[in-house]
C-alpha cells in the first residue's frame, strides 16, 4: 500500500499515523529525563568523550595497522594529514560503544614504539 513506483531513501513521503508521532514523543522525552539527563550523566558524557579523543589518537599514530581493512584502504589511499585524520574519524564514528571500548583496552595497552 506504498502506491506506485519503487520506495527510495529521499525521494518518498513516509505517513507516520499521528498516535505512533505522540508515542514516539513521550518515549523520547522519557529517554532524554532519564537516560540522558539523569544523575551521573555529565560524568559519563565526559568519560566517553576522553574514551574517543584517547582511542582516535591511538588509532592515528596506529595507522593504517589500527584500522578495519576498508578504513585502512582509504586511508592510504587519502591525499593528506586532514584526510588521512578524517578516514580515522569515520571509523571511530562507526563504532558501538562496546567495540570503542575494546579497542580502546587493546590499543592503549600495547607498548609505544
Amino acid at each position: 500500500a506504498h502506491g506506485e513506483g519503487v520506495l527510495t531513501r529521499y525521494s518518498a513521503d513516509l505517513v507516520v499515523p499521528r498516535e505512533v508521532r505522540l508515542e514516539c514523543a513521550v518515549l523520547k522525552s522519557l529517554a532524554a529525563l532519564h537516560v540522558m539527563e539523569g544523575p551521573g550523566s555529565l560524568q559519563r558524557y565526559a568519560a566517553e568523550r576522553e574514551l574517543i579523543a584517547e582511542l582516535t589518537h591511538a588509532m592515528v599514530a596506529g595507522a593504517p595497522q589500527s584500522l578495519d581493512p576498508l578504513f585502512a584502504e582509504w586511508y592510504a589511499a587519502a591525499a593528506d594529514d586532514a584526510a588521512r585524520l578524517r578516514v580515522v574519524i569515520d571509523q571511530v564514528a562507526t563504532l558501538t560503544d562496546t567495540r570503542a571500548r575494546s579497542l580502546h583496552s587493546v590499543l592503549l595497552s600495547q607498548p609505544r614504539t
